[in-house]
């Protein structure tokens, strides 16, 4: 059976946008993943496994999902690779500025000015 509109199957391949649509997977559990680090104080080096358990949970789940997109050939992996590094560095960026940031709000305030 003969396709009735053979552009359109190029035309949907050709509409999925570089680095795909994961990268906001990845930054969402990116960011809770380092949210959780923070409020359990998984860095503490008090050896404790279970926090970087918990710490690396949503982690998993974003590569779970990417690695089921690859297999399904929804995606490149070099989209999800992509997305993954965008979506893992730039939660990094926005926690660091916003600790940052909350720390000079906590300094001022103790200070009394």
């Amino acid at each position: 059976m003969p396709i009735p509109f053979p552009g359109l199957q190029l035309q949907l391949a050709a509409s999925v946008p570089f680095p795909c649509l994961l990268a906001g997977s990845f930054a969402g559990l990116g960011f809770l993943s380092w949210y959780l680090a923070g409020k359990i104080k998984a860095f503490d080096r008090g050896g404790h496994v279970a926090k970087l358990c918990i710490v690396a949970m949503p982690l998993l789940l974003a590569a779970m999902v990417a690695v089921s997109r690859v297999d399904d050939y929804w995606h490149h992996w070099q989209d999800v690779f992509t997305a993954g590094v965008l979506g893992t560095r730039v939660p990094f960026q926005l926690n660091r500025i916003a600790s940052h940031h909350l720390l000079l709000v906590v300094a001022k305030l103790s200070s009394g000015f």
